[in-house]
């Protein structure tokens, strides 16, 4: 189906043996190591580059291409890179993304740029401008400006995304680009995180890079904690499974399984309780709704067969983490005596977010602020932790019922109509994508109660962009589109 340029990838093989070869003899013995791993990276960059423009990039504009490499950066956030301009934190997807603005903006007045296809889900859109407007307006009431500013940069960032995917991304094709950049930037964190956990090395961005040696073993990958980690891997867990449940080759059935049972663990060993209870309902619905009965059999048998196996050679090991485990759901699901426990403190901090709603009538704190509200007027004690660590409430008590309800309902629709795209579609490549996005939906909110806040993860908006603009694209298809 794709033809590769066997020539460049030779040559870019020879090229980086040279570099090798030369550096070997020029740098010094204690960088030796670092210079071998970076034409390593050189080599697999290289031919990772010609194989993935081979692939996706045949016959696409320069918009389309800019937003996937703004995507695939997206996904690695400040974790590797950042520079600190005043205010803010410039990184790679950062970069990109105002790139794409900037051209965007001149191409608007310029009149160059028009929509080609028209968007069916001008509602979803409309409603994203209106959030953003009424976190603005809701600086005027406000007493932590300067947090209502961050939060609305962050704001202003996601909806960003989700636009430019709508109106860049016209096609199928796209989004079957976008499910592979996903698994491919997956693949890549559960590398970094397996690094994390077996070999004990941090990014400098992780709070692990400096904790005591005791929590080396905790994976971070790119993020600043576990549970950012943890809510990204519950999320993508379902993109490997629907490669797992759909791809037609076997090698990639086989990596994606292995990589399936590691991203599994590695959510196992961040301890993020929320985030299991995430991966159990979308495993639960996959296989309510996406197997057949004849499949359902083959994987409650190889399921089974592959448990015995485990439990034979590796009963001990089991059962230490499946205790462990059984704990650790059953302080997420009763409460305890001690005061100072973390469900405890969810609770109250639950509780003075009602208050708060109560006192302004509905319509919110502001942007930014209830972290303010919490520190100076929480009613309920919280034991100085004042982030509300639950993007629903997060969403209701900063913006009030209006934006928090209409949130919720187009959650419910993306949902309702992916599901409708699969029963209607009998093409794999689609059936593969809403599997992914269905399932990832149905963890979603879970998986989103576990981060500090997930306003400021990019995976967040990346996800919702991913489900919005599928959604459009599909309805632009049966309306009589390409």
């Amino acid at each position: 189906m794709y033809h590769f340029s066997v020539p460049k990838i030779v040559l870019t093989l020879l090229f980086s043996i040279c570099i090798a070869f030369v550096t070997a003899v020029i740098i010094p013995d204690t960088y030796v190591n670092m210079v071998i791993l970076l034409v390593v990276l050189i080599i697999f960059g290289s031919i990772f580059t010609i194989v993935y423009t081979n692939i996706f990039w045949k016959h696409r504009s320069f918009l389309e291409k800019l937003l996937s490499i703004t995507l695939l950066t997206s996904f690695l956030g400040a974790g590797l890179f950042s520079y600190n301009i005043g205010p803010i934190t410039l990184f790679p997807f950062r970069i990109f993304l105002f790139l794409f603005l900037f051209i965007v903006v001149v191409s608007l007045l310029k009149g160059t740029f028009t929509l080609k296809e028209k968007v069916y889900v001008q509602p979803i859109i409309w409603f994203f401008f209106l959030w953003f407007l009424y976190a603005l307006i809701s600086i005027s009431w406000s007493p932590a400006v300067g947090e209502g500013i961050k939060e609305i940069f962050y704001l202003f960032t996601g909806v960003s995304i989700v636009i430019f995917v709508v109106v860049t991304y016209d096609h199928v094709r796209n989004y079957v680009e976008f499910y592979w950049i996903w698994i491919i930037m997956s693949v890549v964190l559960i590398i970094i995180g397996a690094i994390n956990h077996f070999l004990g090395y941090h990014l400098p961005i992780s709070r692990i890079y400096t904790a005591p040696i005791t929590q080396k073993y905790i994976p971070t990958a790119v993020f600043v904690n576990e549970n950012d980690y943890a809510s990204f891997l519950a999320i993508s867990f379902f993109f490997l499974i629907s490669s797992i449940h759909r791809s037609r080759y076997v090698s990639v059935k086989i990596l994606s399984i292995a990589f399936a049972f590691l991203a599994a663990y590695l959510l196992f060993v961040t301890s993020s309780r929320a985030n299991y209870l995430a991966v159990m309902i979308g495993l639960f619905f996959w296989f309510l709704l996406f197997l057949n009965k004849k499949e359902k059999v083959k994987f409650l048998f190889s399921g089974t067969i592959f448990l015995g196996f485990v439990l034979f050679f590796l009963f001990e090991k089991i059962e230490k983490i499946f205790s462990l485990f059984m704990l650790q759901i059953s302080t997420l699901l009763t409460e305890t005596r001690i005061a100072e426990a973390s469900v405890d403190i969810r609770m109250n901090l639950i509780k003075n977010a009602m208050h708060f709603i109560a006192n302004t009538f509905g319509f919110g704190v502001g942007a930014g602020n209830v972290e303010y509200y919490m520190k100076n007027k929480g009613i309920y004690n919280t034991f100085s932790d004042y982030n509300m660590h639950n993007w629903w409430m997060e969403i209701f008590v900063q913006y009030g019922f209006f934006i928090f309800a209409c949130y919720v309902i187009i959650f419910l629709y993306l949902i309702v109509e992916i599901y409708k795209i699969y029963l209607r579609t009998q093409k794999s490549e689609v059936g593969k994508i809403c599997e992914a996005l269905f399932c990832g939906l149905l963890a979603f909110p879970l998986a989103s109660i576990s981060p500090n806040s997930f306003m400021a993860l990019t995976y967040n908006w990346v996800f919702i962009a991913f489900a919005v603009g599928f959604v459009n694209v599909y309805k632009k298809s049966v309306a009589g589109g390409k």
